[in-house]
């Protein structure tokens, strides 16, 4: 069954939703990807409205880093004390090139979802996940639970 998409304004987290999109678009155009020249921004809301980034990250062998691991990392390297609750998580993504709105939405592969649903296992909830390309003023949401329906408990 697909994800269920929701308008990025249904969101309880809809006022800082401008500022991820902002953080990953921004941080999008430093991503490494002389292989497949598609630049992935990523940006995670923290529940104090802290962001953490991160951007993908090609290697010649093709088993880079993924803009979503980059962001996640980020968010475990912060102070362990103070560690927040991750509530959202966007990413933005595009072949460099691209024309305006001509990119596709890039969503999370396989495993950026399973990564990302680590985050989910430490609370009782869920993650929203924000679609949307680079050029897009209509994001959509669907949750993590959505994107990785039946996950191996682990």
């Amino acid at each position: 069954m697909p994800p269920v998409l929701r308008l990025a304004s249904d969101s309880s987290f809809a006022t800082h939703i401008p500022e991820l999109i902002r953080t990953a678009r921004s941080v999008r155009v430093r991503a490494y990807a002389p292989y497949s020249n598609i630049q992935v921004g990523s940006a995670i809301l923290l529940a104090d409205g802290s962001i953490s980034s991160g951007v993908n990250v090609e290697a010649a062998d093709l088993d880079g880093i993924h803009a979503e691991e980059a962001a996640i990392a980020t968010y475990f390297a912060g102070d362990r004390s103070r560690l927040q609750e991750a509530v959202m998580i966007v990413a933005v993504g595009a072949m460099v090139g691209t024309r305006k709105n001509e990119a596709p939405v890039v969503p999370p592969c396989d495993k950026c979802r399973k990564m990302i649903y680590e985050l989910v296992k430490k609370k009782k909830g869920d993650i929203d996940v924000l679609l949307t390309h680079p050029d897009s003023e209509q994001p959509m949401l669907c949750s993590i639970r959505e994107l990785l329906p039946s996950s191996f408990p682990l």
